[in-house]
């Protein structure tokens, strides 16, 4: 008795059955896999979304690193404001013994009241809870492109003036350093998420040059008022 195959309705096997053709015979089966449409395969779709771990990990390593400078900012910025003030007493000075007049106060004493304030606002906006070094990097890059803008400014002021001739110590700790240190804090902000930990301390680096040269400008500032008075008394005794 010859018995014939039925042949198998691939249209009417059901959903199940056409996503899962393992009880198909072997012809079926090929045949169903060489007729199913296959999705092509685009890698850029589940990339796109994909962090490296690399990367994952040095950017939760540099928000970490934030919160060990935390007292490092707290002392920098609580010295910064303390100085600022300082500052202040230097210029009443000034113009009470009516020493220097508008321009040579813009060139050499406000330049201290922006360092004084750059440290800190740095101390500040490095307290602050970053999420990621993204928002690092744009701060302290915008920093250092105002510092040096600024620094361009002053050296142009310093040029106009005619009242006090800068020396050589004055051009080094007024017109050389504060740039510099602003360079190193736009350096710092570019590759700091690259590179957090070298980019952090090239910013406390930066932070102290600014610092110290802010208390070097006023210590100067406040020698050469006193010296000047001490000078104009002597003439008028004689």
């Amino acid at each position: 008795m010859n018995k014939t195959r039925e042949p198998i309705n691939l249209v009417n096997t059901g959903t199940a059955n056409r996503t899962s053709p393992t009880h198909l015979p072997d012809a079926h089966r090929h045949a169903f896999h060489a007729s199913t449409p296959r999705v092509p395969h685009c890698p850029y779709n589940r990339r796109r979304n994909r962090v490296e771990p690399g990367r994952r990990s040095r950017m939760g390593e540099g928000v970490s690193l934030l919160t060990r400078w935390a007292n490092f900012y707290v002392i920098t910025g609580t010295a910064a404001a303390t100085l600022t003030g300082l500052q202040f007493v230097v210029i009443s000075l000034g113009a009470e013994r009516s020493r220097g007049n508008a321009e040579t106060n813009r060139a050499f004493g406000t330049p201290t009241i922006v360092h004084f304030g750059t440290v800190l606002l740095i101390a500040a906006l490095l307290n602050a809870p970053w999420p990621s070094l993204v928002g690092v990097a744009v701060v302290l890059g915008l920093c250092g492109v105002a510092g040096l803008v600024y620094a361009a400014v002053i050296i142009q002021t310093v040029r106009h003036q005619t009242l006090y001739t800068p020396v050589l110590e004055d051009w080094v700790w007024h017109f050389t350093l504060p740039p510099l240190a602003y360079t190193t804090l736009l350096g710092a902000a570019i590759f700091v998420q690259s590179s957090p930990t070298v980019s952090l301390f090239a910013v406390g680096g930066t932070v102290l040059l600014l610092l110290f040269a802010g208390i070097h400008n006023a210590w100067d500032s406040v020698t050469f008022i006193a010296l000047h008075l001490r000078q104009q008394q002597d003439e008028d005794e004689c």
